[in-house]
């Protein structure tokens, strides 16, 4: 007499997936981030890119520009990400946008909903993380 032993699959929990906007000087440049999430395995992705040199003058990076970026995409944005070669001055301005559409936005979303957060990050191209 054989025994037939039944196993059942479960499901895989899917990863996270954490969409954020990238500004850089240059599109090409903004865009490397996605290689660099993807080389790290981290849940992060691009869902938009504003860049100041690339693309048409009215679609350039503006608070403006920012601001429909962050308040029309769905899945909501958790972060902004600019590149070393965006000024003080501006990151003020963005970080101005931004905390606007957390306190307008995220937090109606958040309120249940605990580790949603977001943030905006600036950062190096020689940064590493481990």
């Amino acid at each position: 007499m054989s025994t037939t032993t039944a196993t059942a699959t479960l499901p895989q929990a899917t990863p996270p997936s954490i969409p954020i906007v990238a500004i850089g000087k240059t599109r090409a440049t903004a865009l490397q981030l996605s290689s660099i999430f993807a080389a790290k395995s981290t849940p992060y992705y691009l869902a938009a890119v504003l860049d100041m040199t690339e693309s048409p003058k009215e679609y350039r990076f503006s608070d403006q520009n920012l601001g429909a970026v962050l308040w029309t995409l769905n899945p909501r944005l958790r972060a902004v990400v600019c590149g070393t070669a965006i000024g003080e001055d501006l990151l003020m301005g963005i970080e101005r946008v931004w905390n606007e559409y957390a306190k307008d936005i995220l937090r109606k979303e958040r309120e249940g909903a605990e580790g949603k957060q977001g943030g905006v990050v600036a950062v190096s191209a020689t940064s590493s993380t481990a």
